[in-house]
């Protein structure tokens, strides 16, 4: 585990049959897990060699779910960017060595009172983690930053049901925490102050191991490209691929395993 300064093997065994030169009971147990695994994907694991496409347009998101999507206001609109300050120098400096190609000269930074304003609104719409980070405000070259006291403060008010924690302890019990929240450009970057670490996740019921840099690409409303994220399931690991809003109250997780539809949940006060 590498800590960075502020700012299984795989086994697989084919069905019926155990994994070549395993004894009986090794085999039993491989395939418990197989059947772990296709329970959180929601279908069969795919034959060795298959692949699980990655689509580049969103193809698989309903029409009614963009349409509502995208029927308010942008929750980050030019006028908020307008409104905030610009981080200094040496924090500038930092997000750059993170984040390559970041054009810190449209980066403003999210206050307290601002992202307060933002998350009071999402609330207010019904809005969940993924509408916040796919909004349309999102998708011009305006920059938000978020520092870590900012991102505490307002998630101790707000509950937020994401993969990716704000803050918490990893399997070997370190803290580990989100130092900064860079969104802006097509893309959501979030930061962390350790690296390849796991930890279980009460919020979506499952164990996640994520990198320092946890990267979204945002395609459409309700829809983003993720890295930096692995799903594990007993023996097995899932790289967690795409988020698609389906329906008001489900979203697609895609990963290297497959997919599976789960329950969306609002963004609501504590």
């Amino acid at each position: 585990m590498r800590i960075f300064p502020p700012l299984a093997l795989v086994l697989a065994a084919s069905a019926g049959r155990p994994a070549w030169g395993a004894p009986p009971s090794a085999a039993a147990g491989l395939r418990a897990a197989s059947a772990r695994i296709a329970d959180f994907i929601g279908r069969e694991l795919p034959q060795a060699g298959a692949r699980s496409p990655l689509p580049a347009e969103p193809a698989s998101l309903a029409p009614a779910a963009l349409a509502a999507q995208g029927a308010g206001a942008p929750l980050l609109p030019a006028r908020l960017w307008d409104s905030l300050p610009v981080p200094d120098a040496r924090t500038l400096a930092g997000l750059a060595t993170r984040i390559p190609g970041l054009d810190t000269g449209k980066v403003r930074e999210l206050t307290p009172e601002a992202i307060d304003q933002v998350l009071g609104e999402a609330v207010t719409r019904g809005y969940a983690a993924i509408d916040l980070f796919s909004d349309d405000g999102l998708r011009t070259d305006r920059v938000y930053y978020a520092p870590q006291q900012t991102l505490a403060q307002a998630f101790s008010k707000y509950l937020m049901r994401a993969i990716t924690l704000i803050s918490g302890r990893s399997d070997d019990g370190t803290p580990f925490h989100m130092q900064a929240l860079v969104m802006g450009s097509g893309r959501v970057e979030m930061l962390y102050d350790q690296d390849q670490f796991t930890f279980d996740n009460p919020l979506c019921e499952g164990s996640y191991t994520l990198r320092s840099r946890v990267s979204h690409v945002v395609q459409a409303p309700g829809d983003l490209l993720v890295e930096g994220v692995v799903a594990n399931v007993s023996l097995l690991h899932a790289r967690v691929r795409r988020f698609v809003k389906i329906s008001k109250d489900q979203v697609r997780v895609e990963t290297s395993l497959g997919s599976r539809d789960k329950p969306l949940f609002p963004i609501r006060l504590r």
